[in-house]
């Protein structure tokens, strides 16, 4: 049950959109009385008949005369700057109000290329936002189509294949002129989720990425090592057989040389993965017919390059190893390739070929192309041991499995190199060593086996176990942690096993998501039903915080007037009225320097929750520890234990299920207290009331100083006043017209998330305890394996015993064929003797 897109990215695109994608559905928007315009009254001079002298345009105002220029002294020439720049304030925040609701080409171009941006540096989720407020926000501009297009890529990199595909298909459907450029790389993106990428533990399996041993016995049974036995029905990906050869016959109505690298090397290797190989070889070889050196500047390389390695797998399927060389060769003859992964994939491919072909020298030297910070060095450095042991090195040959072992001791090859390292010292004859090895690895196989069993003593109270640590660990579960160390090397290996842990992520991610979508949509219902809901948008807010700190400022310039216009009043009186306004400015200084009593509340909260989330970390370490001395020790679990740890893990889901809700609790109280705080409008209301006891003052205070300055300065502040107010008011519409499309959206997602949330609660349980039912079964198929693992050390012990007792033999046949050859050479001297004697 995948979210859609919309539940987690309309949300942000709708309230992180500029002006222009929330301007529409606010028509409906009822502002009141005071904000309405001339045009809400009636007149009634509907039919009213005008003469030609009244519709005559009206002459120009009458230039007013200049007002006199007033000398501002230099101790208030700070004051006229905090009126200018509370004028400023007001234009500023004025002009973001009444911003053009329609973005330019040039702005959303630059929006897709952020966009393309973020994408390319795996910031998925932002990019997918700025993708999905183009698309639905500019539908009818250039840069939708694009960005429908690369909304999929964005969503193939959140794990959203599904509605990916929706993306590319819709791209496709798409007849405009954009689109169009776009539909040969559609196709290829679609045919990428058709034919998905090797499944893990693909190098256990024929072809290319085989093990030595096993592409030696294929040889021995007369079978091409280089084919890849792959199953006979097509690898099935995200999408159906019917879409796929749609895509095929949308593929085959271009003509071959109208196709787009891109285009090419998709098709091609979907037709390489569904064994079709020589269409494969022609398709993909087709880019470059004539051999010629990679480009590395090329904006197609990549494609030239990952083709031209597939060309190879595909001629050396087909028997063609000559051919398949030279492609690789040619991909490792080129230089300044930024695709490392294909050379350390060609290397080994070469490597396997010349080991096939029995050339052990050739395979060495390129198996030691492949570096130490390469994924596929332990695959490499194992490997060369077996070229190696084929070329009679076998010191050489052990060196190098010691480095696989060190480099990688739980990798899936660490078994192998561990059996191929006794087998090793059997060649040598060195049969201490040898029987030493296979012992040491026989005694670890039956401890892992014997722990496994203990393990599975009451397997029906296993598996509920199992489903309370799926359900407690979700996206963070790991198979590897309810296994003995090492034997989650075998459980990576094996298909059921991979699938229970890939179900219980997948259900603990869904159900994060899910939650975490919902306290996302809780908080946007919040902000969008603030008070304040200029605070809701980031430009708005800070013009709107702007305009409160204004009017602070000139309260404090008003105080300087104040001062300035007392040095005429009578010294009695002035003190009584500074007394009086020292009182006022205490009251706005508390307010403006306190919190509220919300405010300190949130904050115990929040501290209390930390105690408590630090006790749920320390029963989580205590009891993880518990279990793994348990599963180390090869006790037997009893019944006892499973029902008790079942519980324990139980109360531990549930403890942090608490405290995920108390978390998103306290978030949701932050942001509600953002928006809502008292004390917003305490302050505002303190700063007014401040302001009204300095004008007052100033009033009185100005006429009996009869100063043309200070009379100057009151008269820009009146003006600044009047501005600022109608500026706040500007805001505020603007604020409530841009949250009118976006509550609209917000009503919608909710219905969606509240279906989702029905339909994970049906869903979650049967999820987990699937998982604990397919991990029971998936632990008893690594004990099985390591039972397998176990035998084949015996298996060791007795070839040890049978090369030991071979060596006997041919030791006791090498003494009786001395003593033969003695007896003979006696026999002939004493008839020598005899002859002498005679």
């Amino acid at each position: 049950m995948p979210l859609r897109p919309t539940s987690a990215l309309a949300l942000a695109a709708a309230l992180l959109a500029p002006p222009s994608a929330l301007a529409a559905g606010a028509a409906n928007l009822s502002l009141g009385p005071a904000m309405r315009g001339p045009a809400s009254l009636s007149v009634g001079t509907a039919n009213l008949s005008l003469g030609p002298a009244m519709l005559a345009p009206p002459p120009p105002p009458a230039p007013r005369p200049a007002a006199p220029a007033v000398d501002i002294p230099p101790d208030l020439v700070h004051v006229a700057a905090a009126i200018a720049s509370a004028e400023e304030t007001a234009t500023s925040a004025s002009t973001a109000a009444g911003a053009s609701s329609k973005r330019s080409a040039a702005e959303l171009a630059k929006r897709l290329v952020a966009g393309q941006v973020m994408l390319r540096q795996k910031d998925s989720e932002r990019a997918a936002v700025v993708f999905l407020d183009l698309l639905e926000n500019a539908p009818d501009s250039p840069a939708a189509p694009q960005a429908r297009f690369y909304l999929g890529e964005a969503l193939v990199q959140l794990g959203m294949k599904r509605w990916a595909a929706e993306c590319y298909s819709r791209t496709l459907a798409d007849p405009g002129t954009a689109a169009r450029r776009l539909h040969q790389r559609a196709v290829a993106k679609l045919l990428g989720l058709a034919s998905p990428a090797q499944a893990p533990g693909h190098a256990r399996r024929p072809g290319l990425g085989a093990m030595p041993e096993l592409r030696a016995r294929m040889q021995a049974l007369g079978l091409s090592p280089a084919a890849p036995q792959t199953p006979a029905d097509p690898p099935l990906g995200d999408l159906g057989p019917p879409d796929v050869q749609r895509l095929r016959g949308w593929v085959q109505a271009i003509a071959a040389d109208q196709r787009i690298a891109e285009l090419r090397y998709a098709y091609g290797r979907h037709l390489f993965l569904n064994k079709e190989y020589s269409a494969a070889f022609a398709e993909l070889d087709a880019l470059m017919p004539a051999m010629p050196p990679f480009n590395p500047r090329s904006p197609d390389v990549r494609w030239h390059v990952r083709a031209t390695y597939i060309a190879g797998a595909a001629a050396a399927a087909l028997g063609q190893l000559d051919v398949a060389l030279a492609r690789f060769d040619k991909i490792l003859g080129a230089r300044d390739l930024a695709e490392r992964e294909i050379r350390d994939l060609s290397w080994m491919a070469r490597a396997r070929l010349h080991l096939d072909q029995n050339d052990p020298l050739e395979a060495l030297r390129a198996y030691r192309q492949i570096g130490r910070d390469s994924p596929m060095f332990a695959e490499a450095m194992y490997e060369t041991a077996w070229a190696l042991l084929r070329a009679g090195r076998h010191e050489v040959a052990l060196t190098a499995l010691d480095v696989v072992l060190t480099h990688d001791p739980d990798g899936p090859v660490a078994p192998e190199a561990l059996q191929l390292r006794g087998k090793l010292h059997v060649q040598q004859k060195s049969w201490k060593a040898a029987e030493k090895e296979f012992t040491a690895l026989r005694r670890d196989f039956e401890t892992k086996a014997k722990s496994l069993s203990a393990a599975l003593t009451v397997e029906a109270d296993a598996a509920a176990y199992y489903t309370e640590v799926a359900r407690a660990e979700g996206p963070e579960f790991h198979l590897g942690a309810l296994l003995p160390r090492g034997a989650g090397v075998f459980a990576r290996t094996m298909r059921r096993a991979g699938q229970a842990e890939h179900l219980a992520r997948e259900t603990g991610a869904l159900e994060r998501t899910l939650r975490e979508t919902r306290d996302l949509l809780a908080r946007m219902e919040s902000a969008a039903a603030a008070t304040e809901r200029p605070r809701v948008f980031t430009d708005l807010g800070a013009h709107w915080t702007a305009i409160d700190a204004a009017h602070f400022q000139l309260a404090e310039a008003s105080e300087v007037l104040l001062a300035k216009a007392g040095e005429r009043l009578a010294q009695d009186g002035y003190r009584k009225l500074e007394a009086q306004r020292a009182s006022q400015r205490a009251l706005v200084d508390k307010v403006r320097g306190g919190n509220s009593r919300q405010a300190r509340q949130l904050g115990e909260a929040a501290d209390a929750l930390q105690q408590v989330e630090g006790a749920i970390a320390s029963l989580r370490a205590m009891l993880l520890a518990l279990e793994r001395g348990q599963l180390t020790s090869g006790r037997p679990r009893t019944p006892a234990f499973f029902a008790e740890a079942t519980a324990l893990r139980a109360a531990l889901a549930d403890s942090e299920a608490e405290a995920n809700r108390l978390r998103a609790r306290i978030s949701h109280g932050r942001l509600t207290l953002r928006f809502t705080d008292p004390i917003h409008a305490a302050r505002r209301l303190a700063v007014a009331d401040y302001r009204d006891f300095l004008n007052a003052a100033l009033a009185s205070a100005s006429k009996a100083a009869g100063d043309p300055a200070i009379n100057d300065l009151l008269a820009r502040m009146a003006r600044a006043d009047k501005n600022l107010a109608a500026a706040r008011v500007k805001v505020e519409v603007a604020a409530a017209k841009r949250l009118a499309a976006a509550i609209v959206v917000l009503r919608e997602e909710r219905a969606n998330l509240d279906q989702y949330a029905g339909e994970f609660a049906e869903l979650g349980p049967r999820a987990n305890a699937t998982v604990g039912e397919t991990t029971a079964a998936a632990v008893r198929d690594v004990r099985g394996e390591l039972r397998y693992w176990t035998l084949r050390s015996e298996v060791g012990l007795l070839d040890v015993a049978w090369a030991l007792q071979a060596g006997e033999q041919d030791e006791a046949e090498r003494l009786e064929r001395t003593r033969d050859q003695a007896i003979k050479e006696l026999d002939r001297a004493l008839d020598q003797v005899m002859e002498a004697i005679e």
